[in-house]
């Protein structure tokens, strides 16, 4: 057989090796694509012993994995590891998200822009489900909240109409620290699942703001992912370009991402940055040896992606738990032989819902004794107050049949209530009679009291009489011993705190600081009574001076205190003009000659 004869022999074979590869190769690309190549935790929410990680995790595309479960995560938080109790996405989960819609109203942008603005702000409204919230808040020369987060389409409507570019400085990073500190709240309903959309040409010209720096430490813990949106007028210059690069450097920071305007219209980028937020994952974790001790711990996941594991954390403050509610205080759960806290934490948080329907928290409005318009994020840490007597009140008298909420006390009481006894009327005359006893034996006591305190009185009169007599008599000009010994009234440093967001028409608060005062809600247990802002815990932080220097220290509060935007774990020294943020109340330190 010739060579020619041999290789004609050979081609068929090759050719159907090199198509069997080419097929495999295919396949394996094709599996590979359905890989994950991107893995990032966007944001974590703890109700110890259980949390909630946030996670993205996106293939070659930037689509969503499938086959996403708990067998391929890993997780710790600081030393400890995490258990993973389940994974979902989050349209399988059922949560919404709570949206801060962060409006750029300065003049740079333009009616034009705005207007475009204003479309894309409307497309969003519009694809709001019915679990979803937002809230609109604005910067400009200030920062200012336009709406509170509602699911009220309406509202957020006519709340974006009515905004027009306005003022004429940009406050870019007061207003993405604000929109975080809004992001953070625990609300009752709110979805756990937060975002800041902002669409903005990243400047920041307000002289004396808040830095770069600034904004990207306050992202470091608790982060509330930011979904930037960066433009630019025409032309394109280097400055603008650095002003859009920070931009994107925020949005990263604080686990978000960064879509560039000039890629198509705000509506179809805004549809973009819903798609993003909506693919990510819940997964549901449990940590029994975490404890809430109000340090900040790094939650890092792992995630298994074929032959790779891709790894990402984020910084997470584990907060105390709030004050365990007492056995009158809790509810059952129908059909569970456990019961829970009636106004449990879970409400607060929203993990509740992504737990499983075992850790089912639905609990009857009123049900833990607070009226519903006190129900906000510390309501937690003050649930005890003015509650126990109502409790009581409440299992003695059985509740009141017409309200379920208010009968929730009686479920737990171990006696059953006494049978009534037999009734009998008091005939007219007795009623008479007791009344002149009762005057009677009130004119008795005033009489008695006005001999009583006539007496007392005298007494007072005579007493200073016996020590004048008892004194020496001191020649002309000389000082009593007792007033040269007498001790010397301390004096403290006076600390001044201006409200500059809260109710900003309170006086400033004055304190003569010479060991510690307490800043909190109470008034009996704090130095700084604000019992305005519910948000505040009864005793929330504490100033303390030591060697000359003021320090503030949390004191365990459920929103946590924040100096000049940033939270504070430990003592935190602080100087005149440093901002300090306690619940919704934000205060202006000023130090004597400082």
């Amino acid at each position: 057989m010739g060579l020619k004869d041999r290789l004609r022999g050979i081609g068929p074979v090759l050719a159907a090796a090199f198509v069997a590869a080419w097929v495999g190769t295919g396949a394996s690309s094709s599996e590979a694509a359905g890989e994950a190549v991107e893995f990032h935790v966007v944001q974590a929410v703890a109700d110890l012993p259980r949390l909630a990680a946030y996670l993205e995790i996106l293939d070659e595309e930037g689509d969503p994995v499938d086959n996403v479960s708990p067998g391929r995560l890993a997780v710790t938080v600081g030393p400890n590891p995490a258990g993973v109790v389940d994974v979902k996405s989050l349209e399988e989960a059922g949560e919404g998200v709570a949206c801060v819609l962060l409006v750029d109203v300065s003049r740079s942008l333009g009616e034009r822009t705005f207007g475009r603005v204003r479309e894309a702000l409307g497309a969003w409204i519009d694809a709001m489900t019915e679990k979803d919230r937002a809230a609109v808040m604005t910067f400009g020369t200030d920062v200012r909240l336009a709406l509170d987060f509602t699911g009220d389409k309406g509202a957020l409507e006519e709340a974006v109409a009515a905004l027009s570019p306005s003022d004429d400085h940009t406050q870019l990073h007061l207003g993405l620290a604000r929109a975080a500190e809004l992001g953070r709240r625990a609300d009752p309903g709110l979805p756990a699942r937060r975002a800041v959309l902002v669409l903005s040409d990243g400047r920041d010209d307000f002289a004396g703001g808040m830095t770069k720096e600034e904004v990207k430490e306050s992202m470091k813990v608790d982060p509330v992912p930011v979904y930037a949106v960066g433009f630019h007028d025409p032309p394109a210059t280097s400055r603008k370009e650095e002003y859009l690069k920070v931009l994107g450097e925020f949005a990263r920071t604080s686990g978000g991402a960064y879509f560039r305007g000039e890629e198509g219209s705000f509506s179809e980028i805004f549809s973009r940055v819903a798609r993003r937020i909506r693919a990510g994952f819940a997964a549901a974790l449990s940590c029994e040896d975490c404890r809430g001790d109000g340090r900040v711990y790094r939650l890092q996941a792992t995630f298994s992606s074929g032959p790779r594991s891709l790894t990402d954390g984020i910084d997470v403050r584990l907060l105390p738990p709030p004050e365990a509610p007492s056995a009158s205080e809790t509810a059952p759960i129908p059909g569970d032989n456990a019961s829970v806290p009636a106004a449990s934490a879970d409400n607060e948080t929203g993990l509740g819902d992504r737990t499983g329907p075992d850790n089912r928290t639905e609990a009857p409005d009123n049900a833990s004794g607070v009226p519903p318009d006190n129900e906000t994020p510390s309501s937690s840490d003050n649930a005890s107050e003015g509650q126990s007597r109502e409790a009581r009140d409440n299992a003695t008298s059985g509740g009141r049949a017409d309200d379920p909420a208010d009968n929730a006390t009686s479920l737990f009481a171990s006696d059953p209530p006494a049978p009534e006894g037999p009734r009998w009327k008091l005939p007219g005359w007795g009623y008479a009679a007791g009344a002149a006893v009762l005057v009677l034996c009130a004119a008795l006591l005033f009489s008695s009291r006005r001999r009583r305190t006539g007496k007392e009185a005298s007494d007072e009169e005579a007493a200073p009489r016996e020590e004048e007599a008892s004194l020496p008599d001191l020649p002309p000009g000389a000082v009593s011993p007792e007033a040269e010994t007498g001790p010397a009234i301390p004096r403290g440093l006076p600390v001044r705190l201006a409200v500059v967001r809260g109710d900003v028409r309170a006086r400033p608060y004055e304190v003569d600081l010479t060991d510690r005062a307490v800043i909190g809600r109470s008034r009996a247990e704090a130095d700084v009574a604000i019992p305005e802002d519910a948000e505040v815990s009864r005793r929330h932080c504490e100033l303390i001076l030591e060697d000359g220097m003021v320090f503030v220290r949390d004191l365990g509060s459920v929103n946590g205190t924040l100096v000049n935007g940033v939270p504070i774990a430990g003592k935190y020294r602080l100087e005149t003009d440093d901002t300090l943020l306690v619940g919704g109340t934000e205060l202006r330190i000023a130090l004597p000659g400082r």
